[in-house]
């Protein structure tokens, strides 16, 4: 289970699922803490596991309700997120029409502060009495609440994502032209326009969803990738590049392949 937004503080929400649905004490549960790139994390280790035989199939959930993480007031965060959950099957039989072929991972803890919740953890506990105004540009800076360079994160991930994408694609002997679909971490239309235009990707191979749902964290990925399943557009042989990015500052990129 992927989320940032448990029900409770303890036991995870993965053990919470396994209960309500039944699941034999055989069964291994466990939470990963990552935000927009969470689901392709997910994806990656569910694949291991798989691979590893230490599984046959893994139910990934994502659910995240960052509505509840965000300031009422901050107006600059306020209109950017959705609150919303997926969940996908991967097993050592593909029979729903996609497989993984390779998920890889970066991480730059030193930037960490550019996406931000400061206070409700063990060393910060959650102020109550902390009262915070709006400044002039409708900007909320609460360290009970997400707080976020937006700026910082465009300028970081738009010199990393690109590179990155290249560098998975070259490793499979492909380059961009040869990818079927694009389904980028849905952030907004300013962060997935920048990836665009660095990797000169035709609009007609990019998938926005983020008009309809706004940015649905780590359930923001296996939406875009549903819908498009839904509309019948996944071929065989069709090839699908993931990438997730955002809280950590962390980011991955996920090569799929339609059968």
């Amino acid at each position: 289970f992927c989320t940032q937004t448990p029900d409770q503080p303890l036991p995870s929400n993965a053990n919470l699922l396994h209960g309500r649905l039944g699941l034999r004490q055989k069964v291994l549960a466990i939470d990963l803490s990552h935000a927009c790139s969470g689901y392709v994390y997910a994806l990656g280790v569910a694949k291991s596991f798989v691979k590893s035989g230490a599984a046959r199939r893994v139910l990934v959930v994502t659910g995240d309700t960052y509505s509840r993480l965000v300031h009422p007031e901050d107006r600059s965060v306020r209109a950017i997120f959705g609150d919303g959950a997926a969940c996908c099957l991967v097993s050592d039989t593909p029979s729903l029409g996609i497989r993984v072929e390779d998920v890889q991972f970066w991480t730059d803890g030193s930037k960490s502060n550019r996406f931000q919740i400061a206070n409700g953890g063990a060393r910060t506990p959650f102020d109550a009495k902390l009262q915070v105004s709006p400044d002039r540009n409708a900007r909320v800076k609460s360290p009970n609440h997400i707080q976020m360079d937006g700026l910082g994160l465009l300028s970081f991930f738009n010199s990393v994502l690109p590179r990155d994408i290249k560098k998975v694609l070259s490793q499979h002997d492909r380059d961009s032209d040869e990818v079927d679909h694009f389904v980028f971490h849905q952030a907004s239309k300013m962060a997935i326009d920048g990836i665009v235009r660095a990797l000169k990707i035709p609009e007609n191979k990019v998938v926005r969803e983020f008009f309809e749902t706004g940015n649905l964290v780590s359930s923001s990925i296996p939406v875009a990738l549903a819908r498009l399943s839904e509309k019948g557009l996944i071929k065989p042989g069709d090839s699908i590049v993931l990438c997730g990015f955002g809280v950590g500052l962390s980011w991955c990129v996920a090569l799929l392949t339609g059968v």
